[in-house]
């Protein structure tokens, strides 16, 4: 299964073509990519195998069969009103086959809405389920983003699962499994998908940028992934203000312990945040855990090990005594808690807000010596 697409897992590649071919594949399968390492890439590949077990794997027109239906987060819209995504979304996976779902909610220009599978896509997976293969073979749905399936839609589908039609099979994609419900899980082959290595990210970016010469450090930055190594090259400005503002932002943060008018200056800050996408907002909060995370590795001595690279200029090593064990947890704990709130629709001004009077309380706290604990 090898194409200009499908970049690295060579090893699960191989297992599955051996479980397709053997007659072994289970009908239900859930790829976990939670960092843009192919998940997509890899369903495609798969499905080619299985709807064309005797063609050369070239990937090229798939989408054009037949018998393979994509179902994929979409916008509500007014009622009575209709709208088809399929354009938009076959130039979307031509563009970004690596893309997560905000991206595509970007292509979308959502602005704060967000994306979800609701019932009425489901439904009419159940209506081209019950035709007969167009080839008369197999046919195969590719659920993309299947961690943004509604509660509602997520019962219809479990019954698919639990009963699927014969040479039917079932891809889903998620970046997390905490918002797919269990008996969902329990009808799928689950695998994790890992980053991708350094080398296979070289050989593959060498030939789609050839003039770029921070090759090495954007990879080293992306940490496996090929979504973020394509972010970075193709949006290099957007990143470079991105890392401008978080470091205004801690810098606010340090200084505005007992002083009320930097207090003023961290909440306009916050506000500005407040303003973008909600996407971006998303993004950006993944952002700034990285560098927590990266500044951590060297506090602690594991600065070989520690991928972040800046492009501003900062210097993560004079940071990094700020984040320590006395409040490493607790920063995780605020980034992912705002990061879910978003996710649940949560006011941007108002978690913005304490978003920021928190983050510097924590950043100001002072790590404990022995010493100082004996007593």
């Amino acid at each position: 299964m090898e194409n200009r697409y499908h970049i690295g897992h060579a090893k699960l590649t191989n297992v599955l073509e051996k479980q397709v071919k053997s007659g072994q594949l289970p009908h239900s399968q859930l790829f976990v990519d939670s960092g843009g390492y192919g998940g997509f890439p890899l369903a495609l590949s798969l499905s080619e195998f299985i709807l064309n077990p005797n063609a050369p794997q070239s990937q090229t027109h798939i989408q054009d069969h037949p018998d393979l239906h994509c179902v994929y987060p979409t916008l509500t819209i007014g009622k009575g009103k209709s709208n088809s995504w399929d354009e938009a979304w076959r130039e979307f996976c031509a563009d970004s086959p690596y893309a997560a779902v905000h991206d595509w909610m970007a292509r979308l220009e959502s602005g704060n809405k967000q994306g979800s599978i609701r019932v009425d896509a489901i439904m009419e997976m159940h209506r081209k389920a019950s035709l007969k293969a167009f080839s008369g073979k197999n046919k195969v749905f590719i659920i993309w983003g299947a961690d943004f399936i509604l509660e509602s839609a997520a019962n219809k589908l479990l019954k698919l699962l639990e009963e699927p039609p014969k040479n039917t099979y079932f891809i889903l994609i998620a970046a997390y499994t905490d918002n797919i419900l269990a008996t969902i899980l329990s009808r799928c082959q689950i695998t994790k998908l890992p980053p991708l290595n350094d080398h296979e990210m070289l050989s593959q970016a060498q030939k789609d940028y050839p003039s770029q010469k921070q090759l090495i450090d954007i990879i080293g930055a992306s940490n496996g992934s090929w979504r973020r190594l394509v972010h970075t090259v193709e949006n290099m400005e957007e990143i470079r203000e991105l890392e401008q503002l978080w470091v205004e932002g801690l810098r606010l943060a340090f200084r505005a312990r007992g002083n009320k008018k930097i207090v003023l200056s961290l909440f306009e800050w916050g506000q500005t945040i407040s303003q973008k996408s909600r996407e971006s907002q998303k993004y950006f909060l993944l952002f700034g855990l990285d560098i927590i995370r990266s500044a951590l590795m060297v506090q602690y001595k594991a600065k070989s090990i520690q991928r972040f690279v800046s492009f501003t200029g900062f210097n993560l090593d004079k940071f990094a005594v700020y984040v320590h064990s006395e409040n490493i947890l607790e920063l995780k704990k605020l980034f992912e808690e705002s990061y879910y709130e978003l996710v649940r629709n949560a006011n941007p001004k108002i978690l913005f807000s304490c978003f920021s009077l928190k983050l510097s309380r924590l950043l100001n706290k002072k790590e404990s010596t022995f010493l100082e604990n004996v007593d």
